[in-house]
């Protein structure tokens, strides 16, 4: 969010289309031309879908934001409305164009929007990691979150984290995982009943291509987790999954800290993945 390129064009072509809309000459004081309510649709969709979740990743507050998300609201519901009246358009585009570079624009240009309140979670991340390359390399994940990239930030996370999985698989020894992959698909009853797939893994190379949900079924019948860590712990990776595919599932910088705080707790400072130097 330190460029602010993007909101200066956003800007500008929120004014555009208050001229263009200024501009257009209507016997029944409404707007109809499609693509003039298709802008309008499009730049308040785009307010909600990116640049409102940037904005409070770098620390401004949902009161900072309101009157924006109201005006941007209303652009939405008029647009798609019978009651589209040209004056009414006009009233939102004026107030939306009238303090966004002071109120937006230029805090951030001077740095005087309010401190990321995510930020010391994200450093107590990176400081609480002993293992300097894997610091490296989350310091990527958490520097995409405090810019605004937050799908980045996520599947740049989990990577590490399952990187930290595997790696201690590989030090309490592939035949064990081995064995307990062959122990769970066995299970005629309980917890494991329905786990069917048996590795063969023989190397770090080899667990890379094993599905990373298998990895949390085993790690779970080694006892590194439990049902509950297991379970969070998938929410996690379903949410990689989120950020990696096209989808209209938000991701917010909320979303984000709670990933980063289980990334953390159940793996990163849990004895059990401790690795030996």
């Amino acid at each position: 969010m330190a460029d602010t390129s993007e909101l200066k064009l956003f800007l500008s072509d929120l004014k555009s289309l208050k001229g263009k809309i200024a501009n257009e000459k209507s016997k029944t004081g409404q707007i109809h031309k499609s693509a003039l309510l298709l802008a309008v649709e499009t730049l308040s969709k785009k307010w909600f879908d990116s640049l409102k979740t940037n904005f409070i990743s770098v620390g401004f507050s949902d009161e900072d934001l309101k009157k924006y998300d109201a005006g941007f609201e209303h652009l939405l519901k008029v647009s798609s409305s019978k009651g589209n009246l040209k004056a009414g358009f006009l009233k939102d585009l004026k107030m939306l164009t009238a303090s966004f570079n002071d109120d937006l624009i230029l805090k951030l240009q001077t740095g005087k929007c309010l401190t990321n309140p995510l930020g010391n979670t994200y450093d107590g991340l990176l400081q609480s990691i002993s293992n300097q390359d894997q610091n490296i390399y989350l310091k990527e994940a958490v520097n995409c979150a405090k810019q605004g990239f937050l799908r980045a930030a996520i599947v740049l996370g989990w990577c590490a984290g399952i990187d930290q999985i595997q790696r201690k698989v590989e030090q309490i020894g592939f035949v064990d995982f081995n064995i307990m992959s062959a122990k769970m698909a066995s299970s005629q009853t309980g917890r494991f009943k329905r786990y069917n797939k048996i590795f063969k893994v023989t190397s770090l190379d080899d667990l890379k291509e094993v599905f990373d949900n298998d990895i949390l079924w085993i790690i779970e019948g080694l006892g590194l987790v439990d049902l509950n860590q297991h379970t969070r712990l998938k929410s996690c990776f379903d949410m990689r999954n989120h950020c990696a595919h096209p989808g209209e599932a938000p991701i917010t910088a909320y979303n984000v800290m709670s990933f980063f705080s289980d990334i953390n707790e159940i793996i990163l400072k849990n004895p059990n993945f401790l690795l030996r130097q």
